[in-house]
Parts: structure tokens; sequence; C-alpha cells
């Protein structure tokens, strides 16, 4: 493999990856603007 394969597969990859991960990437799972203690919301 020389360096424009190796180079043309690290885009390639990259963009795959940008594109599987983009649908999950900034997805809040927890609520951070509220917090509980002991049971009790404080905030």
């Amino acid at each position: 493999m020389n360096f424009q394969n190796q180079f043309e597969a690290c885009i390639i990859c990259g963009a795959i990856g940008d594109a599987w991960g983009s649908s999950y990437e900034n997805e809040v799972l927890i609520d951070d603007s509220e917090i509980y203690y002991l049971g009790k919301k404080k905030i």
C-alpha cells in the first residue's frame, strides 16, 4: 500500500465514521437541568 492509498482510505473512513456517529453525537441522554438529592427535587 502506498501513501496515496493510505491517505484516501483515511479520508473515506473518516467520512464514514462522521456519518455513522452524527446521529447520536449531540444527543442528550440525561437532563442536567434538574438535580435530585435522595429523591427530592432541589433545583
